[in-house]
C-alpha cells in the first residue's frame, strides 16, 4: 500500500457526449491500449491517430504484449480510430492529453502503461457497477487481508460496540486465523469504521498493541492507478461519492 500525500490534479473539463461516443466504439481494453500507444501525443495530430498508432505498436514490446493478452484485433482496433469523426478523434486526443498530463503531475505512469482507473477521470472508462464505500487492510507478519467495505456502517445494525483495541485485536485474531469466518472480519472491520470514523484504514499488529492508520485518498489513488488495486472503484476515490 502506498504511502504518500500526493494531492490530486483537477480533472478537467471535457466534452461528456463526445466522450460517451468514444467509450462505446471502444472496449476499455482498446482504450488502454490505444492511451499508451499515443502517450505523449498530441491532438493536434488526431488526424493520423492510426498511423502512429501502427507505428508505435511495432516498436513497442509493451503494446504488443498488451495486444497479445487481450487479444484485441489490430486492424479492427485501427478501422475504428480510422473511422471516428474528425470531432471524436480531436477529443480522443484531448482527454489522452489530459490523462497524460495527470500521470505525469502525480507519478502514475511508472511502467509506460495507462490504468483504467486514471483513464476514468478523464471520462475515457466508466465506473461500471456499484463503487464500494471504504477500504481496509490487516497486516501481521507482512501478510495482509484486504477488506472492501461495500456499504456504510450506517446502514448496519450492530448489537454491542467494543472499544478501538478489543475490535483491533478480534480483527487481528480473525486474520491469523486465516480468516476462517470472514463474515465476522468483515463485521468487526464495519464496526471499526464506524467506531473510528475512518473509510479507509489499515490496521498493523505490532507487539503490545495494534497501530490503525488512516489511508490518504491520495495513496489509495496511487495504488489504483498503478494496478495493485486494479479492479477496484472506491467512492470518494476513483468513483463519485454515492449521491451523486
Amino acid at each position: 500500500m502506498a504511502d504518500n500525500n500526493r494531492t490530486l490534479s483537477p480533472t478537467p473539463a471535457l466534452n461528456n457526449d463526445l466522450l460517451a461516443g468514444i467509450r462505446q466504439l471502444f472496449t476499455p481494453d482498446e482504450i488502454e491500449v490505444i492511451a499508451t500507444a499515443l502517450a505523449g501525443s498530441s491532438s493536434t495530430e488526431a488526424m493520423i491517430f492510426g498511423e502512429l498508432f501502427r507505428r508505435r505498436l511495432r516498436s513497442s514490446s509493451l503494446l504488443q504484449s498488451m495486444v497479445h493478452r487481450w487479444h484485441l484485433d489490430v486492424g479492427t482496433l485501427v478501422g475504428k480510430l480510422e473511422c471516428a469523426t474528425p470531432e471524436m478523434r480531436i477529443a480522443l486526443g484531448r482527454a489522452v492529453e489530459a490523462w497524460y498530463d495527470i500521470c505525469l503531475r502525480e507519478g502514475l505512469y511508472p511502467w509506460g502503461r495507462s490504468s483504467k482507473v486514471v483513464l476514468s477521470r478523464v471520462g475515457l472508462h466508466a465506473v461500471t457497477g456499484p463503487a464500494a464505500w471504504g477500504f481496509a487492510v490487516a497486516i501481521h507478519q507482512s501478510v495482509s487481508s484486504e477488506f472492501v467495505l461495500r456499504d456504510s456502517p450506517d446502514e448496519m445494525d450492530f448489537d454491542t460496540m467494543p472499544d478501538v483495541a478489543s475490535l483491533a485485536h478480534a480483527v487481528l485474531e480473525q486474520h491469523r486465523d486465516w480468516m476462517t469466518d470472514p463474515d465476522v472480519a468483515y463485521r468487526l472491520v464495519t464496526q471499526l469504521a464506524k467506531l473510528t470514523g475512518h473509510r479507509y484504514f489499515r490496521l498493523d499488529a505490532r507487539p503490545g498493541r495494534p497501530i490503525l492508520t488512516a489511508i490518504t485518498t491520495s495513496a489509495l489513488a496511487h495504488d489504483l492507478a498503478d494496478g495493485s488495486l486494479r479492479h477496484l472503484w472506491l467512492q470518494g476515490v476513483n468513483a463519485p461519492p454515492s449521491g451523486t
